[in-house]
């Protein structure tokens, strides 16, 4: 039985840092309910309408928050989003005991039901802060909290491996090797949540943010590269393209998280300047905190894939062979001697090979490629 909104007299403005975490769970927690609904089976038309149910709430709650103007309307939104997400967690946990207990068929994984729960739970405390007066990310446990967004990752490119069609061993060895990657970085982090608990950060734990910061990165470009490829019919698999663009975004807000974490910022405005640096896709730019490094710049768009140029060593000889005209053979080259109109025909066909080379290279750095794994030699999809 939901409960009766708290009343709320002032008409104070709204945190815009609190409001924009807000609509971000209730979005999550709406998808959460379409896809939940969509993997339950087709004969139990309850839970499907239960299901349909927590997706038609939260999508209500999510357009008022779009309409907020002050914090009492406010106040009373998150009391509502708590009534709600409380009984959205105990319907998530429900399923996944009848799933246990075989119970219950369909196509939601056990582990995707906890995944999808521990993320209400983490949404509902956020919302029960928010609603006692508390700052978001104002005192939160650093260790925790990465702890709770690295196993999400992980999750995540489990899922991601179990959903390609199996003749997609390309994306799937990648998938697993992101999967290891973050339970490994999970095992380092959960150590650090041991060793420190709330205590404050120790220059180790400092650097072990920037190592997760860059694995997160790398992980968000695979996942928007997949997203991309669903759009375009290009990748074989069972992975609807919401879902891709609802784990992207996820890892774009880990990011946001980190940048918070790392720089201790807990203003308004210099929140929102950290998250306008995650619509940057290059890994440099949206790491600051890595001052000693090179920033690289790359062109800000929202939500658009924009890939990191891959690195000369990874260009293959057989691409460079397509670069060059076919009339300079290097054995022909090779077998003129000097001084010859041969030769002077060979070293113009090398000197406009140069400069073709020039302008492919020009080229690929005004539209920069795929990369999230050192191991790709080209972009996915592309000869």
């Amino acid at each position: 039985m939901a409960r009766s909104p708290r009343k709320h007299t002032t008409s104070q403005p709204v945190d815009p840092v609190s409001l924009d975490e807000t609509k971000f769970w209730l979005q999550i927690l709406a998808e959460h309910a379409l896809f939940i609904g969509a993997g339950l089976p087709a004969d139990n038309r309850e839970l499907r309408e239960e299901a349909q149910k927590f997706n038609r709430e939260l999508n209500a709650l999510l357009a008022r928050a779009n309409k907020v103007q002050n914090q009492r309307q406010f106040m009373e939104l998150v009391d509502e989003s708590i009534c709600v997400v409380k009984e959205f967690y105990h319907f998530k946990r429900h399923l996944l005991s009848m799933m246990l207990r075989c119970r219950l068929g369909g196509f939601n994984y056990p582990l995707l039901l906890d995944h999808v729960a521990r993320e209400a739970e983490y949404a509902l405390g956020l919302f029960e802060s928010i609603r006692a007066g508390n700052p978001v990310f104002g005192d939160i446990s650093q260790p925790a909290e990465t702890v709770f967004w690295l196993r999400l990752m992980s999750d995540h490119a489990k899922f991601i491996s179990h959903l390609l069609d199996p003749s997609e061993v390309n994306l799937i060895q990648t998938a697993r090797e992101f999967s290891r990657e973050f339970d490994d970085l999970l095992l380092q982090g959960r150590d650090f949540e041991s060793m420190l608990g709330n205590r404050g950060k120790v220059p180790a734990f400092s650097r072990f943010l920037m190592d997760v910061r860059v694995s997160t990165v790398r992980l968000r470009d695979f996942k928007a590269a997949a997203e991309e490829l669903i759009r375009q019919c290009q990748l074989v698999g069972i992975i609807p393209e919401l879902l891709a663009d609802h784990v992207r975004r996820e890892a774009e807000h880990f990011i946001m998280v980190l940048n918070v974490m790392e720089r201790n910022k807990k203003s308004n405005s210099m929140f929102n300047k950290v998250e306008e640096k995650i619509t940057d896709n290059s890994v440099l730019s949206k790491n600051e905190v890595l001052v000693e490094q090179k920033q690289q710049p790359a062109a800000k768009v929202d939500y658009k894939p924009a890939w990191d140029k891959i690195s000369d060593n990874l260009v293959s000889e057989e691409q460079n062979d397509d670069i060059v005209d076919d009339d300079c053979d290097d054995e022909w080259y090779s077998s003129q001697f000097e001084g010859s109109a041969s030769a002077n025909q060979a070293i113009e066909c090398n000197v406009s090979a140069d400069n073709q080379l020039e302008t492919a290279e020009a080229s690929e750095e005004k539209q920069p490629k795929y990369k999230w794994n050192s191991k790709w030699p080209r972009p996915l999809g592309t000869t």
